[in-house]
């Protein structure tokens, strides 16, 4: 594992760690991607300076709140085509309503979210048709 990499070109870029133990979710479920979540244990802590902590709690964003996504995802929004950037991506989205999101349909796909999305999940778009998933 690599921490601190945000340009995959950079082999020499952030620090290498090993993972000691990684634990799935029990609750992952491949149907809707419910509990999508993994602790990773490190062998030892980073030698990192400005590391920040994320403390997770019971409704820590809500609905109509400007949030910032980041990651390696495909950048087209078209199934037809990947297009994975080198560089760590970012967008600011805004948080909707877990209701506003399980009623909205797919802007390019024949694709609705009726039993997709549930309490565990946070929703946010872009007016410009950028996320962190696709687009």
């Amino acid at each position: 594992m690599v921490l601190g990499r945000h340009d995959l070109r950079k082999s020499s870029d952030g620090e290498v760690m090993t993972v000691k133990k990684a634990i799935k979710n029990p609750r992952y479920s491949t149907k809707n991607d419910n509990n999508d979540s993994m602790l990773i244990f490190l062998d030892r802590p980073s030698d990192m300076k400005h590391t920040e902590l994320v403390r997770l709690g019971q409704d820590f964003v809500g609905e109509g709140q400007l949030v910032t996504v980041r990651g390696w995802g495909d950048t087209n929004p078209s199934d037809k085509r990947d297009d994975f950037p080198d560089k760590l991506m970012e967008v600011e989205v805004e948080t909707l309503s877990n209701e506003d999101c399980e009623a909205s349909k797919g802007r390019d796909f024949d694709f609705d979210y009726d039993g997709w999305i549930t309490g565990n999940m946070i929703c946010a778009e872009h007016r410009l048709r950028k996320d962190s998933c696709q687009g």
